[in-house]
């Protein structure tokens, strides 16, 4: 666990495993299949090559910048589908190339570069 603010970036293609507190982070993923999950607070979470998981598991601000190999993963109790997940988005906006995922005012996802078309049903699973 990474503990404290601040930037930590992966430098090789080892597939590192690395997750953050509640507090702002930058979590930066290498060439390997990484694991990058935030744990609160306003976290940026980049997944580099690889085909990287991207993992929540606490309410935050998330900036989110992927592809269309990596996966967004949700581990909370009662989420384990989509039809559990899609009652909780409040609100989508899309802007300036960018997808934000609004879930309450304690919670928001943003997708760099991503519009809301590019998200498929298989970017998307419940366990980390």
């Amino acid at each position: 666990m990474l503990v404290g603010k601040g930037t930590v970036q992966v430098v090789d293609d080892t597939g590192a495993n690395l997750h953050g507190d509640n507090r702002d982070q930058h979590i930066i993923g290498g060439s390997g299949n990484d694991t990058l999950v935030g744990g609160g607070g306003n976290d940026t979470l980049v997944g580099g090559d690889g085909d990287d998981i991207i993992g929540f598991n606490a309410l935050g601000h998330y900036t989110v910048q992927i592809d269309q190999s990596d996966k967004l993963a949700f581990q909370f109790d009662d989420l384990h589908s989509l039809d559990d997940l899609l009652p909780h988005v409040t609100n989508v906006v899309e802007s300036n190339g960018n997808v934000t995922f609004e879930f309450s005012d304690d919670a928001s996802i943003t997708l760099v570069g991503v519009t809301a078309d590019d998200i498929t049903a298989d970017m998307v699973k419940f366990t980390l």
